[in-house]
């Protein structure tokens, strides 16, 4: 009913990657729908009776839409098993996860999984990804998915995109997982060693 939806982070009652989103929105209906997006995420943002970090849902097809709003517990992700899915591709937040969900099932006794094409590092199920080399921080060019939360760092000039081979990972001392739910600021680094894995 609803093949496309965004996941905007709501701290006390304010959204604020709500202008990300917003051009995320335009862009993915434009696509999909070959118009322009009648909807103002300000205009129709629902209110939340939480103080603290909720999740809103926004779930949207050519003429209509859907609001949830939903408790967010962030979950500890920290060991990733290397899963290759070849050309698969998912470009715009679409509610058929099908394929990364199959994926995902491959993690075994990993957090999650950590999506490779012919070698080159993606995402994870949910994150992006970004690796620290000691200097500075790298996220994988192309991502499956390109976050607003992504976007938002490599325009702060925090994160560098470029390619990253599996092979490349020792050159690397940590890395973060991140989306709009999960902002960079608040992550925990995690060892590269020891904490993504590879049959």
């Amino acid at each position: 009913m609803y093949p496309l939806f965004e996941s905007i982070r709501i701290d006390g009652g304010k959204a604020p990657l709500l202008e990300w989103h917003q051009k995320r929105l335009m862009h993915s209906y434009q696509t999909a729908f070959g118009k322009e997006c009648p909807w103002e995420l300000k205009r129709i943002q629902p209110t939340s009776a939480s103080t603290g970090r909720t999740k809103w849902r926004f779930l949207y097809n050519e003429q209509a839409y859907q609001n949830e709003i939903i408790p967010y517990r962030t979950l500890s992700l920290r060991r990733l098993k290397c899963v290759e899915i070849q050309e698969y591709q998912y470009p715009h937040k679409w509610t058929d996860r099908a394929f990364i969900e199959t994926a995902y099932q491959n993690k075994g006794s990993a957090d999650d999984v950590l999506f490779l094409q012919n070698g080159w590092l993606r995402d994870t199920s949910y994150c992006n990804i970004a690796l620290f080399t000691g200097k500075q921080w790298i996220t994988p060019k192309p991502p499956l998915f390109p976050g607003v939360e992504r976007e938002r760092q490599i325009q702060k000039g925090n994160f560098v995109p470029r390619q990253i081979h599996w092979r490349e990972l020792p050159n690397f001392e940590s890395f973060v997982l991140i989306n709009a739910m999960r902002p960079f600021e608040e992550q925990h680094p995690q060892k590269i060693v020891g904490n993504i894995i590879r049959d």
